[in-house]
């Protein structure tokens, strides 16, 4: 009996290795091993191909004149007649919000998303500015001007220390100004006035921009878009108990509009709209990265890329054989993800990256509603992008919206036959690609196409 039983254990071991652990049988669920999406030679992808999936749209890209290269940024706390300053609100709870390191600071968020490419810097925190007027008084559009002439004017911020190129402007790619207001609400960010763009190199030549006459008459414009972040008001309470923290989710989301020109991608907030609850721009109300293609178009990572030409056939020495399987890392922890692109429709493609809450160092996906493969469409005529939802594969991606709980890929799941190995549509209805196989959610995920 002993003998049988070490002849089993022999011929279970040989069996285990007679199937290549880059491959998927018909019979498997999922391959426990594949080929690294990071080995992936996509040398041989031609550069206009590769200029238009990777092309930033109106985002603030890494080469852009205003890209904040520094970091650095500007807070400043004020008052009103409305709104008293919360005293709890202190420069170190405010430097702790936005600077301090492995704390779940702002500036540890944005050097996770970029995977320490962007790192905010103090510039300098003004003491509280006291306003003469009532909040409510200001306006606040991009036509009124006024509140942040007012709140940049009663500061004690040093702004000739801040132009860098002794111009007296004080732009983007030198600062990035926050205003805290103890409202206890949520946030916005608001160009001084309607012709204010970052897409638009002119703006900086445009008049009447936030004029500070600074120190022995000495003038400085201030362009910027400028970010308003709320704390608790100094009525509550619990005043003291996250001041500023309870907001940090909204304050992420105000900056990346005001660092990058990202848009707003939700509906009626909350995560809806066509990135659901994946994507901090459609959902700030609770902790979540930005999304994959933002961050490409930022510049922060450039992902593999496999196509097939407009006959369908995929150029050799470009893309894996179809069937393989392939070990993608958590997109938390590398910059890794994959692009697909279908000759035969030109203007759009997929971007594939791993979502795992645990693979976050300071806990910024603990708002993520589900984990797994992330399947992004992206159409490049206009830079639309839809998450794709795994519950219902198969309808246009343009379709998708409002997705949350059970959206991503994984194993287990709907049953293999009726999910896993549907097709992708494109926007016209046709096959695009199918996922074959794939393994549990994890900070590894392995998969076919």
């Amino acid at each position: 009996m002993k003998r049988n039983k070490y002849v089993i254990i022999v011929i279970a071991l040989l069996l285990s290795h007679c199937k290549k652990s880059d491959q998927h049988g018909p019979g498997d669920n999922y391959c426990t091993a594949g080929q690294s999406v990071l080995t992936i030679n996509d040398d041989k992808v031609p550069s206009a191909l590769r200029a238009k999936l990777f092309s930033p749209g109106n985002l603030i890209h890494v080469n852009h004149p205003d890209y904040n290269k520094s970091g650095k940024v500007v807070i400043i706390p004020f008052s009103t007649t409305d709104y008293p300053v919360n005293t709890s609100l202190t420069q170190q709870v405010i430097r702790d919000e936005f600077f301090t390191s492995g704390v779940g600071s702002a500036k540890d968020f944005f050097y996770e998303n970029s995977w320490g490419q962007f790192k905010l810097m103090e510039a300098q925190i003004s003491d509280v500015a006291v306003l003469p007027k009532a909040f409510t008084d200001y306006k606040l559009t991009e036509s009124d001007p006024y509140f942040m002439t007012d709140a940049c004017t009663y500061s004690s911020i040093n702004w000739p220390a801040l132009d860098v190129n002794n111009d007296h402007k004080i732009t983007p790619d030198e600062v990035q100004v926050v205003f805290i207001k103890s409202g206890g609400g949520l946030g916005a960010t608001r160009p001084p006035q309607n012709v204010f763009t970052l897409k638009d190199p002119a703006y900086k030549n445009l008049p009447n921009f936030i004029t500070l006459n600074y120190a022995f008459g000495t003038q400085y414009r201030i362009y910027n878009n400028f970010v308003i972040i709320d704390c608790k008001t100094e009525s509550d309470p619990t005043k003291a108990v996250n001041t500023l923290d309870y907001n940090s989710s909204t304050l992420w989301h105000e900056m990346s509009h005001a660092l990058f020109n990202l848009p707003d991608r939700y509906t009626s907030f909350c995560g809806t709209g066509n990135t659901g609850q994946f994507d901090l721009m459609s959902d700030n109300c609770s902790r979540k990265h930005l999304n994959i293609y933002d961050k490409m178009c930022i510049g922060w990572i450039k992902p593999k890329i496999t196509y097939s030409n407009s006959t369908g056939t995929e150029p050799s020495g470009v893309n894996v054989q179809g069937g393989t399987c392939l070990s993608l890392p958590a997109i938390e922890s590398q910059p890794v993800a994959l692009i697909r692109w279908i000759g035969n429709s030109p203007d759009e493609f997929w971007i594939i990256e791993n979502k795992n809450k645990k693979s976050s160092a300071r806990n910024f996906e603990d708002g993520l509603p589900d984990e797994g493969l992330a399947i992004w469409w992206v159409n490049t005529a206009n830079g639309e992008i839809h998450l794709i939802d795994a519950n219902n594969a198969g309808p246009t991606p343009d379709t998708f919206k409002d997705q949350g709980t059970g959206a991503l890929f994984k194993y287990p799941g709907q049953p293999v036959q009726t999910l896993y190995q549907a097709l992708l549509v494109n926007k016209k209805g046709g096959a695009a690609f199918g996922i074959k196989s794939i393994s549990p959610a994890g900070n590894v995920i392995t998969f076919s196409f």
